[in-house]
Parts: structure tokens; sequence; C-alpha cells
């Protein structure tokens, strides 16, 4: 370009273009640090054996009683029954043997103080990129009525965690967050918004 070029001001699609560009970029370097810091061999190793252990014991006394309940429904042999429940016996009985095990649930992970300053540091630029151009936050339930939550995308079974009884109400762990912002629109009777939201999903 050459020197004096003047320009208009941007058009909202190059400033939604900047703004997601601005937004993989950040988020690409803060995968390459997270990489980094779990670089370890050892680390890797145990990660690695860690994913591809056999199922544990609770999963497994699961299964055998799924199992036991299948056998007498098809009103199998009483002695493959017997041999079935003997199993889930044996089982049980190595559960309550067993030492309890601090650990975090299947598919979740703590986060420690330099990896959290490394996402606070990397969602403060985000948010301050989006306030600059206008947007305004918002927050909504963790979970939603379940009614709300199916028939939006035909996988409901593979993405909802459903929760108990809520006072005679059935509700779901939200598992994005674009319905519930849907659902805060309709009943909020907003007609214009430019929002962004930064929030933990469930799938």
């Amino acid at each position: 370009l050459s020197e004096g070029t003047s320009f208009g001001h941007p058009s909202r699609l190059q400033l939604s273009m900047w703004i997601w560009t601005r937004g993989l970029t950040l988020c690409g370097r803060f995968v390459r640090s997270e990489a980094r810091s779990f670089s370890s061999s050892a680390r890797l190793r145990a990660c690695i054996s860690t994913t591809m252990a056999e199922p544990s014991l609770d999963c497994k006394i699961q299964d055998q009683g799924a199992l036991v309940r299948r056998l007498k429904e098809q009103k199998a042999e009483k002695a493959e029954i017997d041999a079935a429940v003997e199993v889930l016996k044996a089982l049980k009985e190595e559960a309550k043997s067993t030492p309890f095990v601090l650990k975090t649930p299947k598919g979740t992970r703590d986060y420690g103080p330099f990896q959290m300053a490394i996402r606070q540091k990397t969602f403060s630029k985000i948010e301050e990129c989006f306030k600059r151009h206008g947007a305004v936050t918002l927050d909504t339930p963790t979970f939603e009525l379940k009614e709300i939550l199916t028939g939006k995308y035909g996988e409901d079974s593979k993405l909802i965690f459903d929760l108990q009884d809520q006072g005679g109400e059935l509700c779901s762990l939200r598992y994005d967050l674009t319905v519930p912002f849907a659902r805060f629109v309709a009943t909020s009777a907003i007609k214009k918004i430019k929002r962004y939201q930064i929030s933990k999903v469930y799938r």
C-alpha cells in the first residue's frame, strides 16, 4: 500500500474476521504453552497408561450386574445365573478390600496455578477484544429443563447428562451454550444483542 492510503470504517464482517483470527492466534499460543508444560516423557507415559488401562472395578461390577439382570430376564439356565451371581459377589468383595483411591473422574483433569495463569491471561485478552467492539457477557444456569435441551441435534442420548428429579422438574446439564442462550433471548424478549460467553459445558 502506498503511503497516505486512507480507509473508511471497517465493516462488521471485517471486524468479525479480525476477532476470530485474533482468538485463534491466542488459543494457539495457549495450546503450545500447554504442550510444553506436558512435554515430560514420564507424564506422557502415565497419561497413555491411564487412558489404555483396563476398566475400573466399579465398571466391572456394573457390567456384571447388568449381565445378571439380562440372564434373569432371558430366563437362562439356573446354573448360568448362579455362576454370574458368584462372579458379581466376588467383585463386590474385592471392592470392599480395595483401598479408596483419590482421583478425578474419567475425562476430567485438574488445572494447577501455572495452567490457570495461562488460561486466565488468554481469556482476559479475548474478553478485552470482545469488549473493545461493544460485546457484553452473560451467564446461564449450568443445568436446564431437559425438554429445552432435547431434540436439537438428534443425538440427545450421547450429549446429555441427566440429573435426578429437581422438585418435580426433569433437568439436564447443558452440553453447549447456544441452546441456553436461545432460551435466554426468548424469555427476555431481546431483539438485538452483541454477546460473548465463556463457560463450562458437559457432554
